[in-house]
């Protein structure tokens, strides 16, 4: 195979910042967050890149037989970095869950390696995948002396005439510092690399979330279960564990794709009916973890929402359900008395078959 004149694009967005987990929960809760921020990163490219493979927590981009002007490089460097860190912001505000991954999630960084190179593509089942030592070369380019957490790198192959007055329009962020580092069966390689952490001034802060309302009076129902808060919280607000806990639910319907946060939306059948909800949080004061769901289409009700709030009580916690309700005019406090009947005995099942599968074995 001649490579020759196939001098194209190498980019590869790489993120890093988990630490190893030990619990499930933890692991399948970063798996969902990597998988989401490689989707915006994906979403990102506006140089019409092609991705050629999603290697662990990184996405291989390619432009073959082309290099993009590196000013485009510059503002797409630009554009990923700030849809991947107001993710990460979003993320930050609507997050429920306190396990290692879900609660470190926005100090997750990303890196970003440029190189131009003669390379081939090689057809494997039908899918056609770069080939050749710059492809090995942008690879190891991963691992470097650059003491910074976030920065785009590019060799001296690929833009060594570059410098400082070509940045006029960037001056803002993108300051050059060059660099090189020795590789086995490489040797020294040298590159030039722009620190992305000016690009946090750009970073959009989301609108913080409004609490919902709640009433003086709400229903209140209260159990003692022999299991710590942290394992109760995750066995509540994880969906996907919903069917095991949960009498007479024929199925829940959600997005597995995802970590359930604000705003995550799901549908659960139970007796038949079809009820959809939405994740909801709110304060109860400190040191309390809380999870809520509102009832989206509650029957006789303008809005329902219930709140779990834990409390350690020695090796157990004392779960406290609140059930916040909001009549329609006139016919919803004519049903009033009937719904908090309802309600009162739906959410003592709910805590009697809760108790039931957590002290299971204990």
């Amino acid at each position: 195979m001649d490579s020759r004149g196939n001098l194209s694009l190498l980019f590869i967005p790489d993120i890093s910042g988990f630490t190893k987990f030990v619990t499930i929960n933890e692991i399948n809760h970063s798996q969902h967050i990597i998988a989401e921020l490689l989707e915006i990163i994906i979403d990102s490219d506006e140089l019409g890149l092609t991705v050629s493979e999603i290697e662990g927590d990184a996405v291989l981009f390619y432009e073959y037989r082309k290099v993009p002007p590196v000013d485009k490089i510059l503002t797409q460097t630009k554009k990923t970095f700030l849809a991947f860190h107001n993710h990460l912001k979003r993320y930050e505000r609507d997050r429920v869950c306190e396990c290692g991954a879900c609660s470190t999630a926005s100090q997750l960084s990303l890196k970003i390696i440029a190189h131009t190179g003669n390379i081939t593509l090689i057809n494997v089942k039908d899918h056609k995948k770069p080939y050749g030592p710059d492809v090995i070369l942008v690879h190891r380019l991963l691992k470097n002396k650059i003491k910074e957490n976030e920065y785009l790198l590019f060799t001296d192959h690929s833009f060594g005439k570059l410098k400082e007055s070509d940045l006029e329009s960037y001056k803002d962020w993108a300051k050059i510092t060059g660099g090189s580092t020795s590789y086995e069966d490489l040797g020294e390689i040298s590159y030039k690399y722009i620190p992305l952490s000016p690009l946090y001034d750009h970073v959009t802060a989301p609108e913080p979330v409004t609490p919902r309302k709640k009433i003086s009076g709400p229903i209140v129902k209260e159990i003692y279960i022999e299991r710590p808060p942290d394992e109760l919280f995750e066995l509540i607000s994880s969906l996907e564990l919903r069917p095991q806990w949960t009498r007479n639910l024929e199925q829940i319907d959600f997005d597995r794709r995802k970590v359930n946060r604000v705003g995550t939306e799901h549908v659960c059948v139970l007796d038949g009916k079809e009820l959809k909800f939405e994740t909801v949080t709110n304060d109860f004061g400190e040191d309390k973890q809380v999870y809520g769901e509102r009832l989206m289409n509650a029957p006789l009700m303008k809005e329902v929402t219930n709140y779990f709030i834990f409390e350690a009580r020695g090796s157990g916690t004392k779960l406290r359900v609140e059930s916040h309700y909001f009549p329609f005019p006139v016919i919803g406090w004519l049903f009033k008395p009937f719904f908090k009947s309802a309600m009162a005995k739906n959410l003592e099942n709910l805590l009697d078959s809760l108790k039931e599968y957590s002290e299971k074995g204990c």
